[in-house]
């Protein structure tokens, strides 16, 4: 790897690292993941899972009730590791 290269590297890992700061668990950027995890879920259930459209078609009704399982997860898994 040439010089160039490797410093162009090393810049873009020091920045990384710098735009990851403040994001760690128990950090305000974590609560905020946090929270916005629960407001898209109670977004996604109160208009999609209960919306009729959805309530008549069970493909839809499962795939909706899919995608709020692994939003509900997550909220466990982020919850468990910041609080």
């Amino acid at each position: 790897m040439s010089h160039a290269n490797a410093t162009t590297r090393n810049a873009m890992m020091e920045a990384r690292r710098m735009s990851t700061e403040g994001f760690q668990p128990g950090s305000y950027g974590c609560h905020e993941a946090l929270h916005t995890t629960s407001m898209i879920l109670s977004i996604l259930h109160e208009h999609l899972v209960m919306h009729p459209s959805i309530q008549m078609n069970p493909e839809w009704r499962n795939k909706v009730g899919e995608v709020e399982d692994i939003l509900a997860e997550l909220y466990q898994e982020i919850g468990s590791v910041h609080l």
